[in-house]
């Protein structure tokens, strides 16, 4: 499989965690089997930047299974919660630069 292909499937997988994150469906681990498998190739790329991704990406899905308990038993605006969203964010900014760096690498 493609550098290309593997990024694309965690953007899949990346889509479904948004859905979750936004609260616009349940978190079931059963759904991202695919896309754990996906991060585990990444992380363990010789690349440092696809290594990164990987990681980050890796970050984002255990913060995401945070998030969910955290939703079951606190309020959405919960202190908590804010900080898990914000935690989020701040990794995908991580990925977004990663991400760009190979891309542009592979322009070359």
């Amino acid at each position: 499989m493609s550098e290309q292909a593997l990024f694309d499937v965690a953007a899949q997988g990346g889509i479904r965690l948004a859905a979750v994150i936004a609260g616009t469906c349940a978190f079931n681990p059963a759904d991202f089997v695919q896309y754990r498998q996906i991060i585990a190739l990444l992380k363990r790329d010789r690349d440092a930047d696809i290594a990164l991704y990987g990681r980050k990406m890796d970050e984002v899905y255990a913060c995401v299974q945070r998030l969910d308990a955290l939703r079951r038993t606190m309020p959405e605006d919960s202190r908590p919660v804010r900080k898990v969203k914000a935690e989020i964010v701040r990794l995908i900014d991580v990925i977004d630069r990663a991400r760009g760096r190979v891309v542009e690498r592979s322009r070359r």
